[in-house]
């Protein structure tokens, strides 16, 4: 890629579109931050007001890459990402502005780079991921949704010495998903990275430390025509799949099923039928039991919870012996996602018997829903060779549900124990009835009631659970990459918010990198023996692939 470069006297006044020349724009006239903004929607509306609750956190996703990124680079990269996809240069505007309406998500003013940017030259040997006390630092990390501060709600770390970079978030606005394809396009583009490109940002850089001032990698005033059409709503779209209707108990059910809320008032708390609350079991009979037998969480939901007070670290299972697990796991017509649930679960019955053995627990997955949607492209071919004929529709933000079910105390491994339950999971995600309840139910439930039953109350969710899946990167060794900077691994991070639970485990695998667990503990028995379930549960997956089971049992004597 050619580019030709102006300047003018603004040094670092920079604008970079996609694939063209960088060059520098006089503010367009009249520019109004209202016509680039669109309603908040839920979940948005829920994972905002569960972040000014400090309920929910930031996560990241890191990769390696085979050959070291300069800063400028990296400066050129991304403010191209930030043209491609505006929502990274968004905020999410709540009345302090105006001139926007408020609860809209909309641009910021400015971004520095130096906000957004932090390079580590710490030595964290071979993967600094491994390092538990990186792990909590990055995990306390806050962001701002001041439009005027510089900052941004992400920020970007590169690791000199192992040449990893990662792009972390809010939860805000972004799933795992779309902050996968960001990397992934941050990538790409700093292979097609210019030596014009390159000097020009050098001088940048130059000229700003001479006069000890900041880089801004966005400006609105002056990029706001080059931001790429943004499309409202971008998540409703998957429901335009389901127009079956549905009663509002239903509907009511809903909510209670996909987020787990205790759905209480004297109105609804009637509508909600006993149905709701047996579609969480995979065997409807199981609902007999006394409410006792329900794993309840010791700690409340709140800015000063003690789940905040979390242990995380990072497993990684070879490629070969993932593939050993994967070839087992369709002999017995069961998923990879299922299996590692499981074995989690057993991993702590084992080290922690009295946390949970013998309650019924209720778990969270995380689903996405652009697999609903055949039309726009996947998280996990998006820029590889297979997509290319289609890769121009990807629908960003948040397009997840969560579907909260319970999980019954877990006496022996068994494959058909596994199955049963991948069997039931697929069958509720498939179901148009439940998306289209979803739908009504987003557009006449405002966010912040939900949150404020959330705030405050004990959970029962146990187990947070999202897979990222297989994610295939593309190899530029036969491209015209100016850099051919292949991606050699993949980690999916992220940080447990009290409204999830108190244990959780994100996954995602690569051809190369092999499949990477990232595991999270608050709950306080599992923490207190937590280097005792790392090591059970890591086992027990070589077990798995070597023998194709997992010696446990659970002792009659526990309830």
């Amino acid at each position: 890629m050619s580019a030709t470069t102006t300047t003018n006297n603004t040094s670092n006044d920079v604008l970079m579109k996609p694939e063209t020349a960088q060059k520098c724009q006089s503010p367009p006239p009249n520019v109004s931050k209202d016509a680039y903004c669109f309603d908040l929607k839920f979940p948005r509306d829920i994972f905002y007001y569960a972040n000014k609750m400090d309920l929910f956190e930031n996560f990241q996703i890191a990769v390696k890459l085979a050959k070291p990124v300069s800063k400028s680079e990296l400066f050129t990269a991304l403010q191209k990402l930030l043209f491609k996809f505006p929502l990274l240069a968004s905020t999410v505007y709540d009345g302090e502005d105006e001139t926007v309406k408020p609860r809209t998500i909309g641009p910021r003013s400015v971004i520095y780079f130096e906000s957004v940017y932090e390079h580590r030259k710490e030595s964290f040997g071979a993967n600094p991921f491994f390092d538990r006390g990186l792990l909590k630092e990055l995990g306390a990390r806050t962001f701002s949704y001041d439009a005027d501060s510089g900052d941004a709600l992400f920020k970007v770390f590169y690791f000199e010495g192992t040449q990893y970079l990662s792009l972390m978030v809010d939860h805000t606005l972004f799933d795992a998903a779309t902050v996968s394809i960001y990397i992934k396009q941050l990538v790409e583009n700093i292979n097609y990275v210019t030596a014009e490109e390159i000097a020009l940002t050098d001088s940048l850089f130059k000229d700003a430390e001479k006069e000890n001032s900041k880089v801004k990698l966005f400006d609105f005033d002056r990029d706001a025509e080059g931001l790429e059409a943004r499309k409202q709503g971008y998540w409703l779209d998957f429901f335009d799949i389901a127009p079956k209707e549905s009663s509002t108990a239903t509907v009511l059910g809903a909510v209670k099923f996909l987020l787990g809320v205790p759905i209480i008032g004297s109105g609804l708390k009637l509508l909600v039928s006993k149905k709701a609350e047996k579609e969480m079991f995979a065997d409807p009979s199981l609902v007999t039991f006394d409410q006792s037998k329900k794993w309840v969480s010791r700690k409340t939901v709140g800015k000063h919870s003690s789940t905040s007070a979390y242990d995380l670290a990072l497993l990684n299972i070879p490629t070969e012996t993932l593939n050993k697990v994967l070839v087992l796991c369709r002999e017995h017509k069961t998923t990879l996602n299922t299996l590692l649930k499981i074995l989690y679960l057993m991993s702590i019955n084992k080290v922690a018997p009295n946390v949970c053995a013998g309650k019924f627990v209720k778990v969270n997955t995380i689903v996405d829903l652009r697999r609903v949607a055949g039309d726009a492209i996947l998280h996990s071919t998006y820029l590889t060779d297979k997509a290319k004929s289609n890769e121009t529709k990807f629908y960003e933000g948040i397009n997840v549900v969560f579907i909260n079910y319970y999980i019954e105390p877990l006496r022996k491994f068994s494959w058909d124990l596994i199955k049963k339950y991948k069997d039931y999971f697929h069958r509720t995600i498939q179901s148009s009835t439940l998306a289209a309840a979803a739908y009504k139910m987003y557009t006449f439930v405002d966010g912040i009631k939900l949150i404020n039953l959330l705030y405050g109350v004990k959970r029962q969710t146990f187990f947070l659970s999202s897979n990222l899946g297989f994610i295939h990167v593309r190899k530029y060794s036969d491209d015209n990459a100016s850099n051919q900077n292949d991606i050699k691994d993949l980690i999916f991070m992220s940080v447990p918010g009290a409204v999830y639970g108190e244990c959780g485990l994100t996954s995602v695998s690569t051809s190369e990198g092999g499949l990477n667990l990232f595991v999270m503990v608050s709950e306080e028995d599992t923490k207190a023996n937590f280097d005792a379930f790392l090591h059970t549960f890591e086992k027990s997956i070589y077990e798995v692939a070597e023998t194709g089971k997992f010696e446990y049992s659970l002792d009659s004597n526990i309830n």
